[in-house]
């Protein structure tokens, strides 16, 4: 090689004519310059173009990382260990909001209600287009012969009652209300009980952060924020499970990168993390303690270069078992990620091969369990697959103005949460000032706005629950029912129905519940599109309108065209064609958001107004 300041001779550029520049010594970037350093030996040829086509080929193949023993004890330390552990999390978290819906809201006659079977006529009517109502209905009342004739085959209407407008149970107001207390009194006992900096906040990253920084808020904070997601699940709180999975499978990704060093505080701030690790890294070298490593740092691999493959594994193997099939969670962290392309951090190929490993893992040991995951397949009647929709200009054409129409719920919605977190604010520091006045906070150094907003929000929740009782809960329980049952209800009730949900999650994360907005959104979807179905039966397939509304509402601010597209065919078993119209809808959807910049206009006015007063952290739940 050259001396410093002699050039090159010309047999020496000849030798290595494309040299990369030098990177630094990570285990990471030592494999994605695997593929650099491949590419570099290609001998150039200016006669063709092949040299400049096997580069591409070697860049778009990626690294060879199963070459390395790094990615081996990746595997073998944190894939495989975290699809273990957070299966069982998951099953955990599952049972018990499960166990609290079952003995307090979802009772026999509601679950009655949700599995009602409408008669013949409406079967008929919901699920078939004209040119093969015949058909089925000669099929069905051939099935109600078999079954002992209409008696057996369908329930009176009037168990479907008490899913109707005002038919809600007055009592849902005291559950929701005592669930917001139980909430509150969890963040104030784990905030008294903790350090300050591991202190449950007022408002935390929801998971979109945890996929884009890769990075924990506190390793600590999944217990408390498991514990209270549960609670406000059960109960019935509009809330998603997708935040407080994210949040946990991020804390145990980052806790293994970081050979279980626990007890230093991560910051929300990416840069002042760094700063902070490499402080505290500092002050370990120097300290007597730093020759002392723990019993796990002895067992486990160094992972400290590693941290954020960890980390996707953690939140890959959270969501794993969260929609039907493991594939969607390393799907949507990788499509939310943006970890790659030129100057990412990440290799793809790689990203896949560790994610779905966590994730199958995970997937395999729930399912075993529990026989379904999360967000299951939608039950429809069998003979609606038979008139599955073919790919059709005015059936894809249905599919984009669905799409704009849902964009437009979708920021509808982003704007009444918006509106619901402002007041929520408002309310915590008016409760907080009243506790200032009694001294409560002095004395004793509890939050009256921790521990009382989210009694106040339940109390609300509750009241739009006795006026619409399909919006308790994240809507999972309620979705077929509302397909199956539209034209029972009545688009009336329906429209009203998406509406009020909106506000319940507005009301459910601005006042301190915990989880996310994104099942609520797809429930809200649903009702949309059984709306569209019911408002134009004729000439619209209710199998076009409901899955491209299910996912395009919450598509409008969630940039995973992809995997929501691939969501709505396996949640109501579409197939290809079918699902033609549903991606249209999702980029249209999207599009009509984000892709004219309202949702980027609003985050950087919020921000501006942040800067010029108290600025306080990410969002609530």
């Amino acid at each position: 090689m050259p001396q410093d300041n002699v050039p090159p001779t010309p047999e020496e550029e000849a030798e290595v004519p494309f040299a990369p520049e030098p990177t630094p010594a990570t285990k990471s970037n030592t494999k994605n310059a695997d593929t650099a350093a491949a590419a570099s030996s290609i001998p150039h040829k200016d006669s063709n173009g092949e040299e400049d086509f096997a580069a591409s080929l070697l860049d778009l193949l990626g690294p060879a990382y199963a070459r390395h023993a790094q990615f081996w004890k990746g595997c073998f330390w944190s894939s495989i260990p975290q699809g273990v552990v957070l299966a069982f999390v998951l099953l955990g978290f599952k049972n018990l909001y499960d166990w609290l819906a079952k003995i307090t809201w979802l009772t026999h006659e509601y679950e009655e209600a949700l599995e009602f079977i409408p008669d013949l006529e409406n079967m008929i009517q919901t699920f078939t287009e004209l040119p093969f109502a015949n058909l089925l209905e000669g099929a069905l009342t051939e099935a109600v012969a078999e079954g002992g004739g209409h008696g057996e085959f369908e329930r009176d209407s009037h168990v479907v009652d008490i899913l109707k407008l005002g038919n809600g149970e007055w009592w849902y107001v005291g559950l929701l209300a005592a669930a917001g207390l139980g909430v509150g009194l969890i963040k104030t006992v784990w905030t008294l009980l903790v350090p300050t900096e591991h202190a449950y906040p007022q408002k935390m990253p929801g998971f979109i952060y945890d996929v884009r920084e890769l990075r924990a808020h506190s390793v600590y904070l999944p217990i408390p924020v498991l514990l209270c997601s549960a609670i406000s699940i059960g109960c019935g709180a509009s809330c998603g499970p997708e935040a407080p999975l994210g949040t946990t499978g991020t804390a145990l990704g980052q806790i293994l990168a970081g050979r279980w060093r626990v007890g230093r505080h991560e910051a929300v701030s990416a840069n002042k993390a760094d700063k902070e690790e490499k402080a505290d890294s500092n002050d370990k070298e120097s300290s007597p303690e730093a020759k002392k490593p723990s019993f796990f740092s002895t067992l486990l691999p160094d992972f400290s270069n590693d941290r954020e493959y960890c980390v996707m594994d953690g939140i890959s193997a959270a969501f794993g078992a969260l929609f039907p099939s493991q594939y969607l969670g390393p799907m949507l962290v990788i499509e939310l990620g943006g970890h790659w392309g030129p100057g990412g951090k990440l290799s793809l190929t790689e990203t896949v091969a560790r994610t779905g490993l966590s994730a199958s893992i995970s997937y395999t040991i729930f399912v075993t369990l529990a026989d379904k995951t999360l967000l299951e397949q939608i039950p429809l009647p069998a003979a609606a697959y038979d008139l599955l929709p073919k790919v059709d200009p005015i059936e894809m054409l249905q599919g984009a103005l669905l799409g704009i129409i849902c964009g437009l719920v979708g920021c509808l919605g982003l704007v009444i949460v918006g509106v619901g977190r402002a007041i929520g604010d408002k309310v915590w520091a008016m409760l907080d000032s009243v506790g200032d006045r009694v001294g409560l906070k002095n004395a004793t150094g509890i939050s009256l706005g921790l521990l009382l907003t989210p009694v106040v929000g339940g109390a609300l929740v509750g009241l739009l629950c006795v006026a619409a009782p399909l919006i308790l809960s994240d809507g999972g329980e309620q979705l077929g029912a509302v397909i199956s049952l539209g034209k029972v209800l009545g688009s009336g009730t329906l429209v009203v129905t998406g509406l009020l949900k909106l506000l319940a999650v507005s009301i459910s994360l601005g006042f301190g519940f915990v989880g996310g907005p994104v099942f609520p959104f797809i429930f809200t979807g649903i009702c949309v599109g059984t709306v569209a179905h019911l408002l134009f039966e004729d000439s619209m397939n209710i199998l076009v309108s409901v899955p491209a509304c299910m996912v395009a509402v919450p598509c409008a601010f969630v940039p995973a065209v992809f995997t929501f597209t691939t969501l709505a065919s396996m949640v109501l078993a579409l197939g290809g064609a079918a699902t033609s119209p549903v991606f249209f809808a999702c980029f249209c959807s999207y599009t009509t958001v984000c892709g004219f910049g309202i949702v980027q206009d609003f985050v950087v006015k919020k921000m501006g107004k942040g800067n010029g007063g108290d600025n306080k952290e990410g969002g609530n739940g």
